[in-house]
């Protein structure tokens, strides 16, 4: 038997979903996401629940809900980096969850250079502040992919740089 909640990475947009992922949410009874990424699928005859910052009363409907319901939880990026899919398993279980993962904007962005990024530490600004370990692996002269947020974008983080020297 298949875990009563699937949590789906959407890659870049929808387009990058595969025929398992497609099926999965075309099955469910009850799609979750932010607004943006269930909005894709208006289409679909199934009851929505748009993610907000109540995480507690998302993990206390989808506990209510997964009896008899299938679920599917959308996520932009990697469900397990810094993501909903780490809060989702340790509050209900990793064997209540199946994940499919989908391409990260790091791999992704990598491609487009043609570089390999095995060596590269990744550093997420989205929603915290971590500058001090950012600062850290460039002063240890790592190449580092920073994820970003609308108050960390990319010109408050080249200003970041330039401070630093």
């Amino acid at each position: 038997m298949s875990a009563p909640l699937t949590i789906i990475g959407m890659g870049l947009s929808p387009d990058d979903l595969t025929a398992r992922q497609q099926s999965a949410i075309e099955a469910a009874d009850i799609l979750v996401g932010g607004q943006r990424l269930i909005d894709h699928f208006s289409h679909l005859d199934c009851q929505r629940r748009p993610i907000d910052k109540d995480l507690k009363g998302l993990g206390n409907f989808l506990q209510e809900k997964m009896p008899g319901h299938r679920i599917v939880v959308l996520t932009s990026g990697d469900p397990l980096f810094y993501g909903i899919g780490a809060f989702l398993v340790r509050r209900l279980g990793a064997e209540q969850v199946h994940i499919l993962p989908n391409v990260s904007a790091v791999a992704a962005a990598f491609a487009r250079l043609g570089e390999p990024w095995q060596d590269v530490r990744v550093v997420s600004l989205h929603g915290r502040h971590r500058t001090g370990e950012l600062l850290r692996q460039l002063a240890n002269g790592n190449t580092v992919s920073v994820y970003t947020d609308p108050a960390h974008g990319p010109a408050w983080l080249a200003g970041l740089l330039v401070d630093y020297g």
